[in-house]
Order: structure tokens, then sequence, then C-alpha cells
């Protein structure tokens, strides 16, 4: 898909952009680069995501264009990190800088997806707890 119509709330995605034979929205790997949601009336952008990778296809960085360009700005750019085994890392939310190497001063949100041997364990045992439910006791038999 490179081109999706909605017709009721009037607006368009658009991966192509480009002149014939290139498509905008995709990198020569066929990775989406700039996820783009134009209104018909007005061709400006309702909603558009611009992305990054490393070499092994991660995604490193998410860069939403509208929400930082409104009148009060609400940054809502992503950085990710990543472990040798290509896990999630960590996760920063807030005003990306201009080279897309980190969030500026203190992320909105962040997550630490780092994990220890216990904390896998619980997440073990919390997945292998029998039902509770009388009905699903009833579907496993």
């Amino acid at each position: 898909m490179v081109i999706e119509d909605y017709q009721e709330p009037q607006i368009r995605l658009d991966l192509f952009g480009g002149t014939s034979g290139t498509y905008a929205g995709f990198d020569r790997f066929d990775r989406v680069v700039d996820h783009r949601w134009l209104n018909y009336n007005t061709s400006t952008d309702v909603d558009r995501f611009k992305y990054g990778y490393d070499r092994a296809s991660n995604r490193i960085w998410k860069e939403n264009t509208v929400s930082k360009a409104q009148t009060t700005p609400v940054y809502l750019d992503e950085l990710y990190t990543y472990d040798g085994l290509h896990r999630l890392k960590t996760f920063d939310r807030g005003e990306l800088n201009s080279s897309h190497t980190a969030i500026a001063g203190t992320p909105a949100k962040e997550e630490d997806g780092r994990s220890t041997p216990s904390a896998i364990g619980r997440a073990m045992q919390k997945t292998a707890a029998p039902p509770t439910s009388i009905n699903s006791v009833r579907r496993m038999r």
C-alpha cells in the first residue's frame, strides 16, 4: 500500500509523495521513513511521523512533526536503544534533538526494558498461573 484514501474524514495516507518510480515514504530497504496523513481540502499534514533505523533495521527514533509544530508544541518524539541481541533496552519520549541522537532535557516519558533473572522468573510465574474461572477450567479438560 502506497496511498490509502479515506473519503469520510477526508484524509489520505501518502507514502508515495515523490516523482514517478520513487516512494518518499520508504528508504532503499523498504522501511517506512515518512508516514504522512494529509487533509484532502488543505493539503496539510493531519499527522506525520518520521523514522530512523540502525543497520540491523531497529527503529532508533520517531519524530512527530505535527505535534511539535503546534502553536503550543507538544513533544512526542521517541528515542530507542537496544541491547546486543537487538532487544529494546530503553525508550524515551520528549523533544528529539536535530541530529536524532538524544531527547533534549528531561524526557516526558521513559522506560527501561532491561530484565533481571528474578524479573524473568516472576513473569514466567504470572503466565503459568492456573485459570481462575470455572468455564476456562472446563475448556482445558
